[in-house]
């Protein structure tokens, strides 16, 4: 639980060092989301699948850890 919390963290604060330098640099709030989303729609289906993935690696790993967990026990 504490890898996915730390791999939340890090995701917002990559994400909002990002659009902290964009209103440094003088962009609206608005043209920074809208930065953003263009960025994301704008990635191919190779681009998607490895976003997928490493979004679902941390999720990946806490299940994966529960259920041997799990089967510790029972033995």
């Amino acid at each position: 639980m504490k890898i996915l919390l730390l791999y939340v963290l890090l995701c917002f604060l990559g994400l909002s060092m990002t659009v902290f330098v964009d209103l440094i640099s003088g962009m609206s709030l608005f043209s920074t989301l809208q930065s953003l989303r263009t960025t994301l729609r704008t990635a191919n289906s190779m681009e998607t699948t490895a976003m997928a993935l490493f979004f679902s690696a941390p999720f990946i790993v806490v299940i994966v850890d529960s259920l041997t967990n799990k089967k510790r026990q029972k033995k």
